[in-house]
């Protein structure tokens, strides 16, 4: 009964945001209504697969980037625990992410039913990085959009000081500076030219871990997959990639007036670029849960702005139909083909992160 209630809530947020999206004066209620239950699901969870070692290292004092440092001391000092810590961050990168879909849709509560499910594990879990990652994304729109250069260099000093590894967005923007019409290609091309170089060198990965502790983090061994396990983990994506490459440009060459549309460009970049680094995912895969899994919600914000600003009511119909249809899928795939072909237990580890939540942990 109470799950039935759960979905019940969930349909009429839905409902709630989808009508007052068309206010302005009410389009706050979509704003607070996606961050409560973004919020909720992930900042009161009690376990998440990295819980015990951040909670370990916490009281042995292991510092990593420096907002974390400060936190630390600060949690230490006052005699608080990891919960906080938890409850801070996913608090902080919650707010970002409702922030970032605002500036390109109406309806936020509506992205984040259908995106937060899809990468749930990953975002209640990895705490530095999407705050690091939300941070670094809002001050691309800053920058390239409203043209607020300071605070678009604030956000990304603050992104990049959450976690190293958002240093990879540099790599990214030399893309940005390619006409979109040609983007896709030089992608792909250093996609595979990454890929055979992982493919044929072993030398490399022995460079990395005997240069670089921070990168042997993510080269060891005990990270890497077989080529065919990589390639079926990040199947959706690549078909995402596919999907959503076709569509933009049967748009752009239906619609030249797009390539002027700055909001359009800058999704379509961040819907595209992040897949350079696939030809290394495939291989290491917490890089393409990072960089990868995380551009379906520029995907999504892609598919709805189209719909929202180019489309007739035929059209949008269609699409947001296959659209439904694609997401059914995909959430198929992640949480029922995937664990069955490849073995992992991210359905088990969902279903214990949920379980664990200190709110609604006894509805599941």
């Amino acid at each position: 009964m109470v799950k039935v209630l759960l979905i019940a809530s969930l349909f009429s947020g839905l409902l709630i945001t989808s009508i007052t999206s068309k206010y302005k004066e009410t389009k706050l209620i979509g704003f607070v209504l996606a961050f409560i239950f973004v919020y909720i699901i992930s900042g009161f969870v009690t376990y998440t697969p990295d819980w015990l070692g951040y909670a370990t290292l916490l009281y042995k004092r292991y510092y990593r980037e420096p907002f974390y440092m400060l936190v630390q001391i600060v949690t230490l000092k006052y005699g608080y625990g990891f919960k906080q810590i938890q409850l801070l961050f996913t608090g902080l990168y919650t707010l970002f992410l409702i922030i970032l879909i605002s500036k390109f849709n109406k309806n936020p509560f509506l992205i984040v039913t259908l995106f937060i499910p899809i990468i749930y594990l990953f975002y209640a879990t990895q705490i530095r990085f999407f705050l690091g990652y939300y941070s670094v994304c809002l001050s691309l729109y800053y920058f390239f959009i409203s043209k607020k250069r300071v605070l678009a260099l604030l956000l990304l000093i603050f992104g990049l000081i959450n976690h190293y590894s958002l240093f990879i967005i540099f790599i990214f923007l030399f893309f940005f500076k390619y006409n979109v019409r040609g983007l896709f290609k030089k992608v792909i091309y250093v996609t595979i030219a990454l890929f055979i170089v992982f493919s044929i060198s072993n030398y490399l990965y022995n460079f990395i871990l005997s240069t670089n502790y921070w990168f042997s983090v993510y080269f060891s061994k005990s990270e890497r997959s077989s080529i065919l396990g990589g390639v079926f983990s990040f199947m959706p994506s690549i078909l995402s990639l596919i999907l959503i490459n076709g569509y933009a440009r049967k748009m752009m060459n239906r619609i030249p007036s797009l390539f002027q549309d700055k909001k359009f460009v800058l999704l379509y970049r961040l819907s595209i670029v992040p897949y350079v680094i696939l030809g290394i995912a495939i291989y290491v895969q917490v890089i393409g849960q990072r960089f990868i899994i995380p551009a379906l919600l520029f995907q999504l914000l892609l598919v709805f702005y189209i719909a929202r600003h180019y489309n007739t009511k035929k059209q949008n119909f269609n699409l947001i139909g296959l659209t439904l249809f694609y997401y059914i899928l995909y959430f198929t795939f992640v949480y029922i083909l995937s664990p069955i072909v490849v073995g992992n237990d991210i359905t088990q580890k969902v279903l214990l992160m949920l379980n664990s939540n200190s709110l609604i942990g006894h509805w599941f």
